[in-house]
This record gives C-alpha cells, structure tokens and sequence, in this order.
C-alpha cells in the first residue's frame, strides 16, 4: 500500500521505487483508494458512498461516477 498525503506525491514515489520496482504477479492489481481515520484502507467505490453520505463531494472530475478522486472534495 502507498500512502501520502497528495495523490502520488514525492513520498508516494519514493515509496513506490523503494518497494514496488517489481513487475507485479500476473493475475494480480492495483487497487486504489483512501485510508479512513481509523486507518482502515476504502475503494474508491466504498470512499465514494461514505463521502457522499457525509456529503463532502464537492466538486465533479472526469470518469468519477460511483467513484472517489481527491479532486472531489476539494
């Protein structure tokens, strides 16, 4: 898991040649998405239903429908 505070930020990237420099398994992917506050790691379409609930959506971005970005909450 790559965790930063801006979506593929400087520590995203240093983590990410640090760890994953590797050609992952066949069969296997990339799942992205949001830590919670209790740590826990959400989809982007389990981010997206409890931002929404929360109503914290505040802006649209391309491709986002049932989907979370960082884009749409600020």
């Amino acid at each position: 898991m790559l965790v930063g505070p801006r979506h593929f930020d400087k520590i995203m990237q240093d983590q990410y040649d640090r760890f994953f420099s590797v050609t992952p398994p066949d069969g296997e992917e990339n799942v992205q998405g949001f830590l919670d506050q209790y740590g826990e790691f959400l989809t982007r379409k389990e981010a997206h239903e409890v931002a929404k609930n929360a109503n914290q959506i505040i802006r649209r971005c391309g491709g986002d429908e049932g989907k979370l970005f960082s884009e749409n909450l600020y």
